[in-house]
């Protein structure tokens, strides 16, 4: 790095550090304010993921796309069921009201995490509805497997070894209990057959294992849409067939991606044509997906969602 661009990250760095410390009267909050919300969640004043992701970005207008698909989604289209597949500190979870009829679980891998967690479930005002489950989610339960904590960002810890082999030293080796959605819902109401969805799938490419390990789940609702980050490398590091893994997806859903801008595309019908848009042998891009018979409220959801023709395509779940 050159000396100007250097002088320039410091200088960005010293404002953004400065805009922070003016917002929460501290340079590392513990607590966050969640944009476009009224809820606040607590957090690692330590975690650098944490700081640049909820407290600093936000200030500057740069909100992830997930949270505010879920602020959204579970606001306008009112599930019955709500999923939060790897919550870090919950930005998605705790981030917006419910109906009352909402039954919420959010799963969490990171065992690090679970205090942070577990105090912002406390403090929402639908704490009732909201189930927490901490463990590996995959498409087999078993009793434990070896999860690598990101000392250095949290949102990169994962369960595929050998990940950044140059910097292992940035990983912790913990035991965590290995878990499916279908069973930790199995006693639930949310499984019974004719209610709604709306899910969020982020866990460092293992989206495929946990859409394998919720097929009864995906069955059940009249209709579901979800949210799962799609990244070509991490899935083929944990060993998955991207096209296999598509071919599942086209099966069980309409796929929209997104390529450019905040509207998603509708995906091509196979993943030669789907892996030909991106023009590069690795991509990293969010997929919107929906199943079963949308209703009006759904199709004008992915009115403002999706661009092109088929929004309304419905497909059996």
């Amino acid at each position: 790095m050159s000396l100007i661009r250097r002088l320039r990250s410091a200088v960005k760095g010293r404002y953004q550090r400065y805009i922070v410390r003016r917002h929460y009267g501290v340079e590392n909050p513990d607590v966050i304010q969640l944009p476009g919300s009224e809820r606040q969640i607590h957090i690692d004043p330590a975690d650098p993921r944490a700081w640049k992701i909820l407290a600093m970005a936000p200030l500057f207008g740069r909100i992830a796309r997930n949270q505010t698909y879920w602020q959204q989604a579970c606001s306008q289209l009112a599930p019955s069921l709500g999923l939060d597949i790897g919550l870090n500190f919950g930005e998605c979870l705790f981030s917006t009201e419910y109906s009352p009829q909402t039954e919420l679980h959010g799963f969490e891998a990171n065992p690090r995490l679970r205090h942070f967690v577990t105090k912002s479930r406390a403090d929402h005002p639908a704490w009732r509805q909201m189930h927490l489950h901490f463990g590996l989610v995959s498409d087999m339960p078993a009793d434990e497997a070896t999860f690598y904590i990101d000392k250095r960002w949290s949102g990169g810890s994962t369960a595929i070894a050998g990940l950044k082999p140059q910097d292992s030293d940035r990983f912790e080796l913990v035991k965590v209990p290995v878990l499916t959605v279908d069973n930790a819902l199995a006693s639930t109401r949310a499984s019974r057959p004719g209610g709604s969805m709306v899910f969020k799938i982020d866990v460092e490419g293992y989206e495929f294992r946990v859409l394998q390990g919720m097929r009864k789940t995906l069955e059940a609702p009249r209709w579901a849409i979800g949210l799962i980050e799609f990244d070509t490398a991490m899935l083929k590091k944990a060993g998955e067939s991207l096209e296999e893994y598509f071919e599942f997806l086209r099966q069980r859903f309409t796929i929209h991606a997104f390529l450019k801008g905040n509207r998603a595309t509708p995906a091509p019908a196979t993943w030669a044509e789907f892996s030909r848009v991106f023009r590069k042998p690795e991509f990293h891009t969010d997929l919107l997906l929906t199943a079963g018979e949308p209703d009006d409220r759904v199709l004008s959801f992915l009115k403002d969602w999706t661009t092109g023709g088929t929004a309304g395509q419905r497909r059996a779940a």
